[in-house]
């Protein structure tokens, strides 16, 4: 993945480099820049802006402070514009297209929103032994017309937007490497548009809920609905890999939340969640002038392995 990424989350435009070395990445480049009250239009899935201008004028902004040009780059966007969903089939054609039309009708059984007006993107899942035959696909999907309007501001300046990923995808893939050695395991994010939990077993990604947040801010959302949906997510987990445990807890969010939600996710998981340090990142150089929680899943669009 190119070293370059940007990210949008609806008040801000933030944008980090990273370069590869033997043993670990380290951070080259971080800026922020803001977008102003009201650029986006918020939406039932995701946020569209409200003119290109909003957009156009602060990324140019920020490649002003930029030493040389950008050719290539990833974008990163909230959970709540690029949503994830994993669909099972016993077969799926081996054509391209029929086998999107296949996935596009799986989709629209779980989903409310029409498949024609969404931008698909996949990725096969290893078998599980309680699926057996069972193929399982992640299916990211978001809205195409806004996303061609981000690629489209972006070429104006030059930068082929080359990966698209939404915060829980960067996120898993900056900290995947601490879930390798345990059997069931789960990054949670929290944002300022909702709050995500990334699954996975034996080192694959097996689960992902979502739920977006409209008015409400997740530091202080109300105990019982947390743990009503926390409870229900432990009935998914058995229903998938049976009597497996979760064996590490990564809380990825602001300092204000981590205190509540450490006690419910230990409550829930019964394990005391890690709260996301410097270390889990393997990332060096300085990384003073971002959040850890912010600075994740950007890192992971970069770091990603994903092809």
């Amino acid at each position: 993945m190119p070293p370059h990424v940007f990210a949008v989350d609806g008040v801000r435009l933030r944008y980090g480099c990273f370069e590869e070395g033997d043993q670990a990445w380290s951070l080259s480049a971080y800026r922020e820049v803001e977008l102003g009250e009201g650029a986006f239009i918020p939406g039932p899935l995701g946020s569209s802006l409200r003119e290109p201008e909003r957009l156009r004028a602060p990324l140019r902004e920020l490649l002003g402070t930029l030493e040389a040009p950008i050719s290539d780059a990833s974008l990163v966007l909230p959970d709540s514009w690029l949503r994830l969903a994993v669909v099972e089939a016993e077969k799926l054609p081996r054509g391209r297209n029929a086998r999107e039309e296949i996935l596009k009708w799986k989709l629209q059984q779980i989903i409310p929103f029409k498949v024609e007006d969404l931008r698909l993107r996949e990725m096969e899942l290893a078998h599980l032994q309680h699926r057996p035959g069972v193929r399982r696909v992640l299916l990211g999907f978001g809205l195409d017309q806004p996303m061609d309007q981000f690629e489209e501001l972006f070429d104006e300046q030059g930068i082929r937007v080359g990966n698209l990923v939404n915060q829980s995808l960067g996120t898993l893939s900056a900290l995947g490497h601490n879930l390798r050695n345990v059997e069931l395991g789960v990054v949670v994010l929290l944002t300022r548009d909702g709050y995500s939990l990334s699954f996975t077993y034996r080192g694959e990604p097996l689960l992902h809920r979502h739920r977006p947040l409209t008015g409400q801010s997740v530091a202080e959302l109300p105990e019982g609905l947390v743990t009503r949906d926390l409870n229900l997510t432990r009935v998914f987990l058995r229903d998938l890999v049976g009597d497996a445990t979760v064996e590490r807890v990564l809380l990825v969010g602001p300092e204000e939340t981590i205190e509540p939600w450490s006690e419910w996710l230990d409550t829930s998981f019964g394990v005391p969640p890690l709260p996301l340090e410097a270390q889990h990142l393997s990332l060096t150089g300085d990384l003073s002038g971002a959040s850890m929680h912010e600075l994740a899943p950007v890192f992971g669009a970069a770091a990603q392995r994903i092809a």
